[in-house]
């Protein structure tokens, strides 16, 4: 390559958007910048990374997902690290046509906000997800496997085409490895591909992660099917002791980072060291990161795990996030011990720990003698003064156990315990003590190689909303479930009441349910799934009653009951895909509110997969109605009457082609109307779109560009946001040196300008230095920027 085109090549890079290997997300916020998704392969896990504007921004956040047309979000605590924060979507979640998300986000001072912030109107984020095709069962990669790390010494490529269709040309199988062609260096035995790592060692070098690609093409040379495989290469790390040997590797990182944020100058500095050790099959991790952003007023932001695993069981120690059934625990994390044991027929698994840390309350003022006030921040001292205060909150335990017994993947039968109760004496000035205890069961059951599924999950819960006055006495219930009590129940029912639940859980006037006959506390759930004839059908049924609450699951849905209904059809060997789905569902299921409110969900996808050389392309429909009993016209209730619904139009089109470079460009729309017929009026209007291009221009230079637009009209007020993003990631030296500049430009109601360059240099293969830069011009207000040095070190 001529100077001159090396000179052309360098500058356009300094001036494109650094792109890493995932989608980026971004709309105008003052908190997030931007979100990261890997690419969603059905049946595989989904990585998703939010990045702050700034660290000092959150203190807490928790995604929302779950799969189009399905009836519930999931919802997962995310991993706070620095200013960005992680979670993974599990692979039994990742189905076609694709996911739908967003991100509930508790600021500091406990301030509440969603993203996008219309997530809870139905404008959320969404990720289309690529099927299995059945092709690719015809190329078999026996070397590496998905993920594996393999040392410089013994890395090896092996490709079996034996299954590969009688019309591929095999002698034209091309070999990539980050996009380089190393075809050249593959030797070709009959149906086996073999690629020896010491032939191109400046690809196999280690602490950097590898992508391989494989592509077929049939024998008039066109391209017939390709996949991708990621791995990566280390040094050889290993110690002998005796004749058994002792694999570990560890990796270390710090950071210090200067932000500037509202004319607000802060220093960060944080560190986090991630270990491995595998013995005979016994594997030791553990995992720890330590900020100067931990404070003692705030929810723990230090991380620190440590785990023990081995085929039989598993031990959990610090922050972890157990899995239970849905209505007992999920996405909580739990600072303490958890662990299970597998023991074929049965199973165990259990978690112990604290989900809220103690924090004391602050008094801001003490108010005079006879002082008569109103507000929330109210609070009665000790020797019966009043004060305004910031209140602290409890320390909040929890320990649930489920014992389970399995017969294959054909019968699982589980019973969960769940109880949770706040400390006391971990603040003086906080708001009422809670308690809750919560019981369930769990089934599934499956027939014909999984074909049918029958799955079902019940719950029952107690809470007591205020302990601090600890257990009602048998005189005390006398007297305020008495005829002419506070009460009007018969205090001898509640005496038997007390008998009972009093052995597991506090038992005061302020216990829920007090009347467990009208099932205010019960949930359940249940599921029966066909999958023949490549049509997936599943219809569920759930109820949740007004008063259902676990600790282990702040995100439950309650005081609903209804059926969903999900069909989903492959044809023409999983190119395309046609999904409907139906919801209804009812509140008010102890006749407690003023009327009955129906909320329906209609939803509609087409989605197409063609041969690698065409677009593929998805189509959705969404209606969401909510309806309730009260007339429009009533003079008194009228106002509170519910007729809304929202129409809601999506088309996403995505083509990888080459044009001399390698290009990928991706158009999604989506437009909503939403129509309030009730005596409110706030009907609404959206529209949103998104073009992204990047191009691989070669193993060295990477760009990306795009355009965003968010159109709203709200109750006949406009909002309107648009943006470009435009840069590059290039690499020098061997690729030991990398350099990503971008230029984001927010237009709009909200005019902000942001401009973001770092270096990241391999010293050595397994240790970096990481600068990045960012600024930002805001419209309104001062200008932001954050400057950050971080260093990674790797030991194998």
């Amino acid at each position: 390559m001529s100077l001159v085109k090396a000179l052309m090549r360098f500058n356009v890079a300094l001036c494109l958007f650094f792109l890493l290997s995932s989608n980026i997300f971004s709309q105008v916020s003052d908190i997030i910048s931007g979100v990261k998704i890997t690419p969603a392969r059905e049946g595989q896990d989904v990585r998703i990374r939010v990045e702050f504007l700034s660290s000092n921004l959150v203190e807490n956040i928790t995604l929302a997902y779950k799969t189009f047309g399905a009836g519930e979000y999931r919802f997962q605590e995310m991993v706070l690290s620095s200013s960005s924060a992680s979670a993974v979507i599990p692979a039994a979640y990742v189905q076609q046509p694709g996911l739908e998300y967003y991100f509930l986000i508790s600021g500091k001072g406990g301030v509440e906000s969603y993203y996008p912030f219309e997530a809870l109107t139905g404008n959320v984020l969404q990720e289309t997800v690529v099927g299995v095709d059945p092709k690719d069962s015809e190329i078999i990669i026996l070397s590496p496997e998905p993920g594996q790390v393999m040392t410089q010494e013994d890395a090896l490529i092996t490709v079996s085409l034996l299954k590969a269709n009688d019309n591929v040309d095999k002698a034209a199988t091309k070999v990539f490895i980050n996009e380089v062609n190393v075809t050249n260096l593959v030797a070709f035995a009959d149906d086996l591909l073999i690629l020896l790592g010491s032939s191109a060692p400046q690809l196999f070098s280690a602490g950097k992660p590898l992508v391989l690609r494989i592509e077929l093409y049939d024998n008039t040379g066109k391209y017939y099917h390709g996949i991708t495989q990621s791995f990566s290469i280390q040094p050889t790390g290993f110690r002998n002791f005796g004749v058994s040997a002792v694999k570990y590797n560890m990796r270390l990182r710090g950071e210090s980072r200067n932000e500037s944020v509202n004319a607000i100058n802060n220093w960060y500095n944080n560190v986090g060291l991630d270990g491995t050790v595998d013995y005979e099959g016994f594997t030791l991790e553990s995992n720890l990161y330590i900020t100067s952003e931990e404070k003692g007023n705030l929810q723990p932001n230090n991380r620190y795990r440590v785990s023990l695993k081995h085929d039989y069981f598993e031990i959990h120690g610090g922050d972890y996030i157990p899995d239970f059934p849905t209505l007992i625990m999920s996405g909580k994390r739990v600072r303490g011990i958890s662990g299970q044991v597998s023991a074929g027929f049965f199973n165990l698994h259990a978690s112990y720990g604290e989900i809220n840390r103690g924090i004391d309350g602050r008094i801001i003022e003490i108010l005079p003698k006879g002082t008569v006030a109103l507000g929330t921040d109210l609070f009665v001292l000790p020797d019966s003064s009043l004060a305004r205060v910031n209140f602290g909150t409890y320390k909040r335990n929890l320990f649930a156990v489920r014992p389970s017994f399995h017969a294959g993947e054909t019968f699982k039968f589980g019973l969960s315990y769940l109880h949770s109760k706040d400390d006391l004496a971990s603040s003086l000035i906080a708001r009422t003590a809670q308690e809750n205890l919560v019981i369930g069961t769990d089934l599934a059951l499956s027939f014909d190689d999984q074909r049918i599924q029958i799955t079902g999950q019940g719950a029952f819960s107690v809470i007591n909303k205020d302990i601090t006055t600890g257990t009602l006495s048998n005189e005390r219930i006398d007297q305020v479930f008495a005829a002419d009590g506070t009460f009007k129940t018969n205090p001898e029912d509640i005496k038997k009441l007390k008998d009972i639940i009093s052995q597991f859980i506090t038992f005061n006037q302020f216990i829920t349910p007090l009347k467990p006959e009208e099932l205010s506390t019960l949930a359940y759930e249940t599921a029966l799934s066909l999958n023949y004839f490549d049509n997936y059908i599943r219809a569920s049924y759930i109820y949740r009653g007004f008063d259902f609450v676990s600790f282990g699951n702040n995100f439950t849905r309650n005081d609903v009951a209804g059926i969903n209904i999900v069909d989903r059809l492959r044809l023409f060997e999983n190119k395309l895909f046609i999904q409907a789905g139906y919801e209804q569902l009812k509140d008010n299921r102890q006749g407690n509110k003023l009327s009955t409110t129906t909320f329906t969900t209609l939803n509609f996808s087409v989605s197409y997969y063609p041969s690698y050389s065409l677009p593929n392309f998805s189509i959705g429909y969404t209606r969401n109605a909510n309806k309730n009993t009260l007339d429009l016209i009533d003079p008194i209730y009228g106002i509170y009457a519910v007729d809304d619904a929202v129409n809601r139009f999506s088309f996403q089109i995505n083509h990888r082609f080459n044009l001399g470079i390698d290009q990928n460009v991706s158009l999604s729309t989506s437009y909503a109307k939403r129509d309030d017929n009730s005596l409110r009026k706030i009907n609404s209007t959206s529209l949103t779109l998104l073009l992204a291009t990047n191009q691989n221009w070669d193993k060295d230079l990477t760009s990306f560009l795009n355009f965003n637009y968010s159109g709203n009209e709200i109750a006949g007020t406009d909002f309107v946001f648009y943006s470009f993003s435009l840069g590059a990631r290039y690499f020098l030296m061997n690729r030991d040196l990398v350099f990503n500049a971008s230029f984001n430009p927010y237009l709009g109601d909200i005019t902000r300008y942001g401009f973001d360059a770092g270096a990241q240099y391999f010293i050595y293969s397994n240790f970096s230095l990481n600068l990045q830069f960012r600024y930002l011009l805001n419209d309104l207000g001062p200008n932001d920027s954050v400057i950050g040095l971080s260093t990674r070190y790797d030991l194998f």
